[in-house]
């Protein structure tokens, strides 16, 4: 049985990425990437059954109950009671079943573009909460949102910071909203596919490949495996961005940070965005550009979206 009493000691130390948690992540990965490349050995079983492993092997890849995040209610009574036999539980933001659900359903497209699968692995979060808390989560909602009522804390930071989140009021989507989302989606598949098309017959040295899918973001990769490109549109708000996605590694943000200056001289960029995602282990360094996607010709987009990406690759593939 696990309790506050047993793991006291863990549950109010600061969070720290242990030596070997990286290699653990890695090889996490690595597994994902060879049991989805082995459908015509391994049933779907047991391919399940090694996705709940490796995300199990992300979420305790610095252990199981001194993870970044954890309840107030669970640090308190650490602190204040700790002979407390009160149960806990290291819980999956994002449920396991609704992460293999989504690695399965997008299999082929994961395997053509790795770092779409770095993404989903990337959202495999830990947080330490007590048993009743466990029971009281959402089970209609996904990720934080599942959290409503129960005050969490980022155990990275000493003291820890109280994390806020905005939860979004769920209203079921009628017909016309639907329709209107599918449309969007048609139209950022085809944006992606005439951008690669434009950079391929300018021979630019930047060749995004087309998502498969209907999706506001582009991956492009810079020859590094803890950053990427991506490229986004966001056509409701006539804007179009360029971004270094850093899943989870801090401390090259806090890296990149350090050279801010001198980063941003290089890319000639004005009003270039350093943000930290916190709660989420992710960062991005990010530039926008005001674009009507009803008014102005796309050509003016795939210009700025491909000579930005080089850009960028140029500095941080480097850095």
């Amino acid at each position: 049985m696990e309790t506050i009493a047993k793991h006291k000691t863990k549950l109010l130390s600061t969070y720290k990425q242990s030596q070997d948690s990286a290699r653990i992540v890695a090889s996490a990965k690595y597994l994902t990437r060879l049991a989805l490349t082995a459908d015509d050995v391994l049933i779907e079983k047991h391919l399940k059954k090694i996705l709940t492993e490796v995300l199990w092997m992300l979420s305790e890849a610095n252990g199981k109950y001194n993870t970044r995040y954890r309840s107030s209610e669970v640090v308190r009574l650490a602190k204040e009671e700790p002979t407390s036999k009160v149960k806990i539980q290291h819980e999956h933001v994002f449920p396991r079943k609704s992460v293999i659900e989504k690695i399965l359903s997008q299999r082929q497209a994961l395997l053509t573009d790795p770092n779409l699968l770095e993404e989903i692995l990337d959202e495999t979060v830990g947080c330490v909460v007590t048993e009743e808390q466990h029971k009281s989560l959402s089970k209609t909602e996904d990720g934080w949102n599942r959290y409503k009522g129960i005050e969490v804390l980022d155990m990275s930071l000493n003291p820890p910071l109280v994390m806020k989140w905005h939860w979004p009021i769920s209203n079921p989507a009628s017909a016309a909203d639907q329709s209107k989302s599918s449309d969007t989606k048609l139209l950022q598949l085809e944006f992606w596919q005439r951008l690669s098309e434009f950079a391929t017959s300018n021979k630019a040295s930047i060749k995004p490949r087309p998502p498969t899918r209907g999706q506001y973001y582009c991956i492009i990769p810079i020859g590094r495996s803890d950053c990427h490109i991506s490229l986004t549109i966001l056509i409701k708000e006539n804007q179009i961005g360029c971004q270094i996605y850093i899943p989870k590694s801090k401390q090259l943000f806090n890296d990149f940070y350090s050279n801010k200056e001198a980063i941003e001289i290089a890319l000639e960029i004005k009003g270039l965005s350093w943000q930290d995602l916190s709660p989420k282990n992710a960062c991005r360094i990010q530039a926008l550009y005001k674009f009507d996607f009803e008014n102005q010709q796309h050509e003016e987009a795939f210009i700025w979206l491909l000579q930005t990406a080089s850009t960028f690759k140029a500095v941080f593939s480097k850095s």
